[in-house]
């Protein structure tokens, strides 16, 4: 059975389908996007409960996405997760600064990318309603 919706934003192939079949193996239903152009369209169809960010994105970085989805009607309530190579304190930073739930570092360890993702997703408002 699904938990939640998960909309993963990742440029790079591999990670993208490397998030995907670690939250899917979770238990979450989980949609995908190659590209940062586009998404706010796609989320008011997707309506998903979380948002997994790659922040280094060509043509709109996942931080400005992430204000992007912030100021429209309907989506401001959607929370995010940022996801990234960066350094982690750096990327938390960020997060902090964008208001999304926390960061990720992209990292091989599957267990750990999961346990991370699930302890941020808890942080939702709407968590266990």
């Amino acid at each position: 059975m699904f938990r939640s919706t998960v909309l993963v934003v990742d440029d790079d192939e591999a990670s993208l389908l490397i998030s995907r079949a670690r939250l899917e193996d979770a238990g979450y239903t989980v949609v995908t996007r190659d590209e940062s152009l586009g998404t706010v369209r796609a989320m008011a169809d997707i309506a998903p409960d979380v948002v997994l960010l790659d922040v280094m994105m060509p043509a709109l970085s996942g931080d400005r996405l992430a204000d992007v989805i912030k100021g429209r009607p309907g989506l401001a309530d959607i929370p995010s997760i940022f996801h990234s190579s960066k350094q982690l304190s750096n990327l938390q930073t960020l997060a902090d600064d964008k208001g999304a739930l926390g960061a990720i570092a992209k990292t091989a360890d599957d267990a750990s990318f999961i346990a991370q993702f699930e302890r941020l997703y808890r942080r939702r408002p709407e968590y266990g309603t």
